[in-house]
Order: structure tokens, then C-alpha cells, then sequence
């Protein structure tokens, strides 16, 4: 040392540094490593951050050749060592607080990533007054703001320490450093980088008007400053929140103190921040929401918000509108809890609510229940009308009181404001912005949550009354309602109900489908079907005549409020046992048995007043017999149906268009199918005899019809036949006065039988006669072509081409008699007229014949026909001659002749 003083000295003298200069480090590094030959070790102490930042230091890098970087570790040890370091007769004393509070201690920022560790034990002492939580908060701090590197650098961090340590030094053991001291120690410097905004600082300045809670407030505001710079990327995101809880963990400066007061007075002061808009709120989940400063954007927000909320104060439509349709929903919520289970059948019931000033109607189904508010009538009101509607009266009374009436609007004005104000901005894309919603967001939520609970109060001290005045007590208004409705309404609204009360009657419908005489054991009646309660009911209600589903409609309301189950399993009973009757949608009888509960609401039902024996129904089935019809016990009725139809279809079948006669009349069947039920079964018995004749009658005249038709329709077509015969002109008559006289079923004669003989002999012998000309003209045409010389001179091939193509017969056909039988047949074959037609175009197809061979001889040859006519004298002879003879030379000269 004494070396190095000599040779500044020197260098002084020499004016190699001016007196009074400022020294240059980067020249004093080179005079003393030159003028002392490298044995001086030079160090320059300055963290990386800092010399990375500050361009003169960067010329000293070269002389600076060996780095040695600090760590976190180094930087805690040297402020350890520095400034923390305790007496060994104090550090007893020191662990001992720190044990006592280890509670406040641990929970200080728990749930973050720098919460407690196993090893902050071994370094508290150490490190007090400073927590290890806190430090680890601050080294995250100086990271995040401290963009240039100076606060962060050894000295920096050395100089905040000490001077928290010098501001608590004289206060008892167990204080300690809070973390605002560090936003306090940086704010100037945080300034001057740009990290904080002046105007945020001015704000935090602000708040201190030397109170001990606007120091509060400025730390608060300083600590959540600094929380808002820490980052959040994932990896790099440590957990921390400026939360309620978080902020009172940095603020608690005695452990040995309770901190539970210090923490609820920040709590009330950052909501009452949050209010005035120094701070936004921003999140949703109570006690966890995040406070940060106010920016300019968050304050635009802040100002609309407190129009807004101006504006709805002054609405008194839109406050009630709000109350009203909140309280609506929570009572909607409480009213779906209610399950009613009527009686020991467990009918569903329900409630209906009836939000109204005016008394509601009267219900026949459901259990009114009258709400009103203490915001439109008095307590007095509601008493007084439940009192005067009875002890009989099934309506159930609800009064909502007016509780925390100005703070229940005070919320509903902040969320509705609130709300407008996110409605009025939408979605910002600037990160201001985006805070500034968030922030927004959280206050709408925290009033939702209020009202929701003011509402929730009001609900839940709700008063209910049953008709004539009597309270209803319990702990929520649902399980009121459930109590005084199931107690007392229902057996009000259906005093009927009783009567049906059966848990079996599912049973009893199964039993009344299955066939049972008794299907109402099942519940419990052992009488006659018709003789149980709902039974006569239901039969009262039939009167003369009504649909199923009708029926049900009138016993499932009010008096009766019977299970379906019950009306269904009664119907079904007394229509099988015949004490009903029904008819389906066209007017049809149903049979026993073929009801069930689907079809039974279309069912139309009667009531039987005739009503048959044993003896009686076994008759019925007997007369059923007559038409061949079979009933089994208890198919009566559906069979009765099928006995009238066979009846009828006889009858149809008894006459019809003429010549048939007219059916039988059947206005018995008509009369009979206008009843039903027992009271048709027992005219049907009455009418036995009758319908015996009716069905004799009918039977014999489709016995005499199916045997004389197939004459008549043979008589008609041999007739057609008979056209241009004499046997038409002599038969036709007879054959229209039968047609006209509706005779063919006569029971004395059968007049078809003999024309038919006489029409079939008549053209049996007209039909010979026919052939026989056939036969005749073929053969002498045959004869004479085979005699001419064209035809002898052809070969026998070009004869039987020529024969073919003209379809000239090879001999000629015989004329048989036929049978009477054939004889319709035949004729349709060929009529008499046709055969007739046959025997006249011979003679022409013969002559086509002998022309084909003369030309197959001598291509020359004409065909010539003689012109035909009258000749009555030789002059008229010699006359056609003469023409015919210079019309038959003129031709010669053309070629040979065949004359035809």
C-alpha cells in the first residue's frame, strides 16, 4: 500500500494527473499496472447488469479479464455479513420469535411458488428483520423493474436494507421489514427509467395526507404496483396476486401482534379503493380478487360507470323492473323444489304461482300459491286476507318482506351500471383496456353476489300463510310451501281424493284388462263394480253418453283429483261386467275385452239399462247360431256385430238389379243396429223369430239365384247369337218381359228353362244348315279348279304355294251337329252370320286362285270379270254380249284372258 501511495505521489509531481483533475479509471488502471509491473491486483466491482448497461465500463472489459459473476447467494451472504449480522447473545433471542409466530410466518404468500420453504429455517435468523418470503418477493421485484440494472446492483440492494433496518432499529424484537419499503426505496428511480408513470406516482403520493391509513393506502397502492409488474408467462409466472390476503401478508410488520385486524382494515381499505377508483378489482371468485392501479383508460371507465350509476339511481322503473325479476327468479328456483305426492296413490301435483295485487281465480288442478312483496303492500294485508279466504280455502298466502331495502338497490344500481359500461366499451383489445374490463367485470360481480345474497335474505324470511290466517313455520320458503301444501291445500283443493286413495290401482287396471269379474279387489272393495265410490261417480258423470277422455278430465280435478289409473280401471270394469257400453270413433261397438288404456280416452261410453241374465246371453249365442255365427262368454256384444253383418250380407244376396227381384227388406237388421250393448243383445232375442223367417227367406232366394242365373247370362249371349233370326224376333220379347217383370226368381216358375231349349235347338239348326253351305261351295269350287287346264299345267309346289298364300281349304269341311253344350262356344268361335260370310267369299278366293295359275303359266294373262245383271229378253242378252264380247277382244290383244 505504503508502494502504490508512493507512486501516485510521483505521478502527481510529474503532472501525469493533474491536482484537482477527476481521476480516469481506465489511466489509473494502466499506471498501476505499468509502474508496478503487474504485482497489484486491480478489482472492479460491478455486477453484469451494470456494466452491460453503461457504456464507459464497457472500456474496461479488456483490463478486466477475469469475471466473477455474484450470485443471488453471494448478494444474500454479503448483506447477511454487511448489514444483518446479529450478536451471538441475540440470536437465541431472535429464534425464539421467530418459533413463537411460525404460524404468521407460514401462511405469508402461501400459494405461491416463493410461499415457505423447509430451508428458510436455517436462514431466518439470518435474514431477520427481512422474512425469507419477503426477500424472495423483493429479488422478483428487482428483476421485473428494474430495467438498467442499478437497484439490483450489490450496493443498491445493500443501501434499501439498511435504510429499512435504520427506520425499525429501535422497535422491539419480533418487528419487521414490510414489503412496501422497497416500492418506497425504487419509486423515484422507477420514475426516472419510465417503468412507472409519473401520473401513477403522483396518485400514489398522493394518497399519503399524514394519517396512518393514507400511508396505508400508498403502500397498498405501491405493493400492487409491483405485483403488476411481475410476469405471468408460463414458466416464468410465480403465482403472486395483488390480493387481499397477499397485500396484508407484505403489510404485517409485528408478528408478535394479531394480524387479523390489520388484514380486515386492508380489505375494507381496498374495496373502498376500488370504489372511489384508485384501485380496479378484477376477478370473479370472492376474497380472491386482484387489486391494480387505475390507469387513464380503467379511470374513462370509472367516470361512465358513475354516470351510469347516476342515472339508473333516477330510474325507479328500471330499480323495480330489476328487484322484481330477480326476486322472480329466486322464488321460481325455491317453487321447483317442491314436490307434492298426494296421498298414499303419490299424485303428482303442482304448485302455481300467482304474482299479482288482484286475488287470483280459483284452480281445479294445481295449489295457487298468492305472492306478494313488501314493496307493494304491507304485512297487514296479506294476514288479513288469508284470514278472510277461510280454513277451507286451498290458497296458500307468501309475503316477501322489505329487507336491506336501501342496499339491496344500491347493488342492483351498481350491476346494472356496471353492465352498461361493459356493454357501452364491448371488447378492448389494448392491454389498458382489457384491465380496465376485467376490472369492470369484478364489480359486476361482486354486486350479482350481493344482490344475489340480499335477495337470497329476503327469500329465506319470507312469511307463509294457510287460508284463515295460519302461519307456516320452517327454514326456507320451499320446505314451508312443501309443508303447508301437502298439509293442508291439497286436502282443501280435493276433498274427494280420499275415496280413490289406493296405492294398487295400476293392479286393478290389469286385472279389469285380463278378464277379472272383480278386478277391484286389488283395492280393497269387495262389493259389486258399480257399487264403489269412484264407480258411482263415474257412472253419474256418463249421463247419456261421454267420451273417455272426457270422463277422466272431470274426475282428475278439483273435488275429486282422482289417479287415472282409478277412472280407467272403473270404466273398464263396467264395461266388461255390461254396466257400460262403448262405441269407437265411427260409431262402432266395442267388444269386451278389446278396451284398454290407450284406446279408452276416444272410447265413447253408455250406460246399459237393460241389463241380461245367464240364461238370457247363452239364448243370444244360440240365435247368433242361425247364421252360423259362435260366441264365447263374454263376446256377446262384439259377436252381435258379426251376426247382423252375416244376416244382411244374406239379404243383399237375396235379390238385386233386374231380372232379379228386389233383396228382402231388412228393416228389422236396421232397427236392431241402431242399439247397443245389453239393450241390442236383448232385441235380438226378442226378434228371434223374425230373423229366423228373414234368414229362411233370404236363404231360398239365393238357393233359386244360384241356380237360375248362370241360365239367364247363357240365354242372353246364345241371343246376341240369334241377330237377323227368326228365332230372335220371336224370343226377344219374352226375354224383356222377364227382365221388366223381375221374374227369373219366380218360386211357381222357371221361365228361363224353356226359351233357353228353344233358342239352343233353333241355332243348333241354323248353325248345320250354315256348315252344310260351306261345305257344299267349297267343294264345287275345289272341283272346278282342279279340273282347269292352268291348274293341271302348274307343278305341285307352285299349286301349294298358291294355295297357302289365299288359304284355300284342301277338301271341304263337314258339317257335324254340336253339342248343346258346345254350342255357346262354338258360335263365339264363329257366329252363323260369319260361317254365312265364309261361304260367300269362296267362289272369290277360288278365282284368285285359278288367275294366280294362268299367270304362273303365261305371265300375260289378265284377270277379267264380266260386268253382272239383269237379262230379261234376247235383245237385253244380245246387248250385254255385244259389250262384254268388244270388251273381252279389246283385252285379247294384250294377252290370254281368265275370266272370273
Amino acid at each position: 500500500h505504503q508502494e502504490v501511495a508512493t507512486r501516485l505521489r510521483e505521478r502527481l509531481v510529474e503532472g501525469s494527473i493533474a491536482p484537482g483533475s477527476k481521476l480516469n479509471e481506465r489511466e489509473l488502471a494502466e499506471a498501476l499496472q505499468t509502474e508496478l509491473d503487474s504485482r497489484v491486483m486491480l478489482v472492479a466491482s460491478g455486477q453484469s447488469a451494470l456494466s452491460s448497461e453503461t457504456p464507459q465500463l464497457q472500456k474496461l472489459k479488456d483490463r478486466f479479464r477475469v469475471t466473477v459473476q455474484l450470485s443471488d447467494t453471494d448478494v444474500e451472504t454479503v448483506i447477511r455479513k454487511v448489514i444483518l449480522q446479529k450478536r451471538a447473545d441475540a440470536q437465541a433471542d431472535v429464534q425464539q420469535v421467530l418459533e413463537a409466530n411460525a404460524g404468521e410466518v407460514s401462511k405469508q404468500l402461501e400459494g405461491s411458488l416463493i410461499k415457505e420453504r423447509s430451508e428458510d429455517r436455517q436462514v431466518a435468523v439470518a435474514d431477520y428483520p427481512l422474512l425469507p418470503t419477503r426477500r424472495r418477493f423483493w429479488e422478483e421485484c428487482f428483476r421485473s423493474v428494474d430495467v438498467a440494472g442499478t437497484n439490483s446492483q450489490l450496493r443498491s440492494q445493500l443501501r434499501i436494507i439498511f435504510d429499512a433496518v435504520k427506520e425499525i432499529a429501535e422497535e422491539a424484537l419480533g418487528r419487521v421489514i414490510t414489503g412496501d419499503v422497497l416500492f418506497q426505496a425504487m419509486g423515484p428511480d422507477l420514475v426516472n427509467s419510465g417503468v412507472l408513470l409519473n401520473e401513477l406516482n403522483n396518485r400514489i403520493a398522493g394518497l399519503d395526507d399524514g394519517s396512518e391509513e393514507g400511508k396505508l393506502k400508498q403502500s397498498l397502492c405501491g405493493l400492487a404496483f409491483l405485483i403488476s409488474r411481475l410476469p405471468r408467462e408460463q414458466g416464468a409466472d410465480k403465482g403472486i396476486r395483488a390480493t387481499a390476503r397477499t397485500l396484508a401478508d407484505l403489510m404485517v410488520a409485528d408478528l408478535r401482534k394479531d394480524s387479523g385486524p390489520l388484514r380486515n382494515q386492508i380489505a375494507g381499505l381496498l374495496d373502498a379503493m376500488a370504489e372511489d377508483g384508485t384501485l380496479m378489482k378484477v376477478g370473479d371468485q370472492p376474497g380472491l380478487e386482484e387489486y391494480r392501479l387505475q390507469t387513464t383508460e380503467g379511470a374513462q371507465w370509472q367516470r361512465l360507470f358513475d354516470e351510469k350509476r347516476q342515472a339508473v339511481r333516477n330510474d325507479d322503473t328500471e330499480v323495480t323492473t330489476q328487484r322484481e325479476q330477480r326476486l322472480g327468479a329466486e322464488l321460481q328456483k325455491e317453487l321447483k323444489g317442491v314436490r307434492l305426492l298426494h296421498g298414499e296413490a303419490k299424485i303428482a301435483r303442482s304448485i302455481y304461482p300467482w304474482i299479482n295485487p288482484e286475488p287470483p281465480a280459483p284452480s281445479h288442478e294445481q295449489v295457487v300459491v298468492w305472492i306478494r312483496d313488501g314493496w307493494g303492500c304491507r304485512e297487514k294485508e296479506v294476514r288479513d286476507a288469508a284470514r278472510e279466504a277461510g280454513a277451507d280455502n286451498p290458497v296458500l298466502h307468501v309475503f316477501l318482506p322489505r329487507r336491506n331495502a336501501e342496499d339491496l338497490k344500491n347493488r342492483i344500481i351498481d350491476a346494472t351500471a356496471a353492465r352498461r359500461v361493459l356493454d357501452h366499451y364491448g371488447t378492448p383489445s389494448t392491454p389498458e383496456g382489457i384491465e380496465a374490463r376485467q376490472a369492470m367485470q369484478s364489480r359486476l360481480s361482486r354486486a350479482e353476489d350481493d344482490y344475489n345474497e340480499l335477495i337470497a335474505d329476503v327469500i329465506a324470511n319470507a312469511l307463509v300463510l294457510k287460508g284463515g290466517g295460519i302461519e307456516e313455520y320452517g327454514t326456507k320458503l320451499g320446505e314451508k310451501l312443501q309443508s303447508a301444501a301437502s298439509e293442508a291445500s291439497l286436502a282443501r283443493l280435493f276433498p274427494e281424493f280420499p275415496k280413490s286413495d289406493h296405492a294398487s290401482w295400476g293392479t286393478a287396471v290389469k286385472r279389469a284388462k285380463e278378464g277379472s269379474d272383480s278386478p277391484l279387489t286389488a283395492v280393497g272393495h269387495q262389493g259389486s263394480n258399480d257399487s264403489h265410490p269412484v264407480a258411482r261417480q263415474v257412472i253419474n258423470a256418463i249421463g247419456g253418453g261421454k267420451e273417455g277422455s272426457t270422463i277422466r278430465a272431470e274426475l282428475r280435478v278439483a273435488p275429486f283429483g282422482w289417479p287415472q289409473d282409478a277412472i280407467d280401471a272403473v270404466l273398464l270394469a263396467l264395461h266388461r261386467d255390461g254396466t257400460l257400453s262403448a262405441k269407437d270413433s265411427q260409431n262402432n261397438p266395442i267388444a269386451v275385452g278389446q278396451l284398454d288404456q290407450q284406446s279408452l280416452g276416444k272410447a265413447r261410453f253408455y250406460l246399459q239399462e237393460v241389463r241380461l241374465t245367464t240364461k238370457e246371453k247363452l239364448a243370444v249365442r244360440a240365435v247368433f247360431g242361425l247364421a252360423g255365427v259362435t260366441a264365447q262368454s263374454g263376446q256377446e256384444e262384439a259377436k252381435a256385430v258379426e251376426f247382423l253383418d252375416a244376416i244382411e250380407n244374406q239379404v243383399a244376396q237375396s235379390g238385386g238389379d233386374p231380372p232379379l227381384p228386389q233383396p228382402v227388406s231388412a228393416g228389422l237388421l236396421k232397427q236392431l243396429r241402431s242399439l247397443s250393448g245389453s239393450e241390442q243383445l236383448k232385441a235380438i232375442l226378442d226378434a228371434k223369430d223374425q230373423l229366423q223367417d228373414l234368414w229362411d227367406q233370404a236363404c231360398s232366394l239365393v238357393d233359386r239365384k244360384q241356380k237360375r242365373w248362370p241360365s239367364w247370362e247363357r240365354l242372353i249371349a246364345l241371343l246376341q247369337q240369334a241377330q237377323g233370326l227368326e228365332i230372335h224376333g220371336e224370343l226377344a220379347p219374352q226375354v224383356e218381359a222377364i227382365r221388366a217383370q223381375r221374374s227369373l226368381l219366380d218360386p211357381t216358375s222357371d221361365f228361363v228353362a224353356p226359351l233357353l231349349q228353344q233358342l239352343e235347338q233353333a241355332l243348333a239348326v241354323e248353325l248345320e244348315q250354315a256348315q252344310q253351305q260351306v261345305s257344299q261351295v267349297v267343294a264345287a269350287e275345289l272341283q272346278q279348279l282342279q279340273a282347269s287346264a292352268e291348274w293341271q299345267g302348274l307343278p305341285e309346289a307352285e299349286r301349294n304355294r298358291i294355295s297357302q298364300s289365299l288359304q284355300l281349304p284342301a277338301t271341304a269341311p263337314p258339317a257335324e251337329p254340336v253339342e248343346r253344350s258346345q254350342l255357346l262356344e262354338v258360335l263365339q268361335q264363329r257366329s252363323i252370320t260369319g260361317h254365312k260370310e265364309q261361304a260367300e267369299s269362296m267362289p272369290t278366293r277360288f278365282a284368285k286362285a285359278r288367275t294366280a295359275a294362268a299367270k304362273a303359266l303365261e305371265p300375260s294373262t289378265q284377270a277379267l270379270r264380266l260386268n253382272s245383271g239383269v237379262i230379261k229378253d234376247a235383245a237385253a242378252l244380245d246387248a250385254w254380249w255385244a259389250a262384254e264380247r268388244q270388251k273381252l277382244a279389246a283385252a285379247l290383244q294384250n294377252g290370254p284372258i281368265q275370266i272370273n
